[in-house]
């Protein structure tokens, strides 16, 4: 049980940390499409 708490609270810290980069790769594709 607690290995699996830890790895779910591992699991939301990959999402808390990856959403903004997910949010600058896509907000940096839709730039390239507007330059282009």
């Amino acid at each position: 049980m607690e290995a699996n708490r830890s790895l779910l609270k591992g699991l939301a810290w990959g999402m808390a940390f990856s959403f903004p980069l997910w949010i600058a790769v896509i907000g940096w594709l839709n730039l390239l499409g507007w330059i282009h």
